[in-house]
């Protein structure tokens, strides 16, 4: 069987939809992104052509707004791992008996398993092995040796 895919037609736009979507796109996207960079770039030119300090003063000033928050965020992180690991400490210290439980119940249930499949099989092996045995001894008669 082959695949045929279905030729996509392309489907007439609404015009006030997407005239709204161009709307909204230019004032939630193009406009913020344009103000941003060219603050940044007002930002680097003020920076630049700054009489009042050292260039390294601010230089250490920048370096120090993006280091504080990473390690507030770092910190935030850190505990959260911690307590984490507390919490998966303490529940499976309360869920490991729990969970030896759950062990020996499966551990019967594949005993039992194992115990009826051997139960079902049993007729049809001994069945071969009878034939085998005919077989075997039909063979032996025929002259081979």
């Amino acid at each position: 069987m082959t695949y045929t895919p279905i030729p996509e037609t392309e489907k007439p736009r609404n015009p006030d939809t997407y005239a709204a979507h161009r709307h909204e796109s230019l004032w939630q996207i193009w406009v913020p992104l344009a103000a941003t960079i060219i603050g940044l770039v007002l930002l680097v030119v003020l920076i630049w052509l700054s009489q009042h300090g050292e260039l390294s003063q601010w230089a250490g000033v920048a370096l120090i707004m993006l280091i504080v928050p990473l390690m507030i965020l770092g910190i935030i992180l850190l505990i959260l791992n911690l307590g984490g690991a507390v919490l998966f400490s303490m529940a499976y210290a309360n869920l490991s008996p729990y969970m030896l439980q759950g062990q020996q119940f499966l551990r019967g249930v594949e005993r039992g398993a194992f115990y009826y499949a051997n139960q079902i099989s049993e007729p049809f092996i001994r069945v071969r092995v009878f034939w085998a045995r005919i077989s075997g001894v039909r063979g032996r008669r025929g002259g081979k040796t």
